[in-house]
């Protein structure tokens, strides 16, 4: 047998120790149950005049996402009636491409054009050139999924609580379209922030932007269905475990299922 050098040696350590870091981190949030722990937002949303020329700002960047999705695409908006216009607002949604992001809070711009959905998204975004600074100007909430990013996951729930939050809690895009199973530490933030949840699916867009290339096409067919709110009262009353997490995150991906099986029967392309 080959003996493993020390390179691929340090390499299979520094593998156990960032998995072990994303596993203590995931405990943490699950040991944290007080919402006092929540610590205000990293990013704060502009007043006064510079209120006035971020929202300009926001509308000419979404506008131009609306000018791909509506006019060299056929995009599809369907159910935003189910979106409550006050409260604490979270949508989740299943993730098949790199467009999801981009076309879910440009739909909810067209029913509440005052309001921005905050995303979710994971950090090396950040540092794309261009790219990484717009995402940050319409406050998203940065991840980094392979350390212990605590204050990340207080800022989500401090977000969930004051407004509307995007989430995919599969945590990862599925690159053949096939919904992936919910992550535990979402269904524990739902429980700290216990919003009202509406649930999403995406179709189509895993032929916009596919996931072999970066780069969007044009002539596609797709959209975004958002269905009522979930039924989450008896869920909410259950003690915080890791059961009851379980089960809460079981509920929002059951309720993300039935839409895609909807728009699978209807003939609308979501897996490849």
């Amino acid at each position: 047998m080959r003996k493993k050098g020390p390179r691929r040696s340090s390499q299979f350590a520094e593998a156990i120790r960032r998995n072990c870091d994303i596993i203590y981190a995931m405990e943490q949030v699950e040991r944290s149950q007080s919402l006092t722990e929540i610590q205000s937002p990293s990013w704060t949303k502009p007043r006064g005049i510079a209120k006035a020329l971020w929202y300009l700002w926001v509308w000419f960047s979404l506008c131009v996402v609306l000018t791909y999705l509506k006019i060299f695409n056929r995009t599809r908006i369907e159910g935003l009636e189910n979106i409550p216009e006050e409260g604490r607002v979270l949508v989740v949604s299943n993730h098949i491409s790199d467009l999801d992001p981009a076309l879910i809070p440009a739909a909810i711009l067209l029913r509440y054009p005052t309001q921005l959905i905050r995303s979710v998204a994971k950090v090396e975004l950040r540092r794309v050139p261009l790219l990484g600074p717009i995402i940050h100007s319409y406050g998203t909430i940065w991840v980094d999924r392979t350390g212990r990013d605590i204050n990340a996951m207080r800022q989500i729930v401090h977000a969930m609580r004051d407004g509307k939050v995007l989430i995919f809690p599969e945590g990862t895009r599925s690159m053949d379209g096939k919904l992936l199973p919910g992550k535990r530490p979402v269904g524990r933030l739902i429980q700290m922030a216990r919003p009202i949840i509406i649930p999403a699916a995406v179709w189509g867009t895993i032929l916009g932007v596919p996931p072999s290339s970066a780069r969007p096409r044009i002539g596609k067919e797709f959209g975004v269905r958002f269905g009522p709110p979930l039924d989450m009262e008896a869920l909410f009353r259950l003690p915080v475990t890791k059961e009851s997490s379980q089960q809460v995150i079981d509920h929002v991906m059951s309720g993300i299922s039935r839409i895609v099986e909807e728009l699978k029967a209807e003939g609308r392309v979501i897996e490849i």
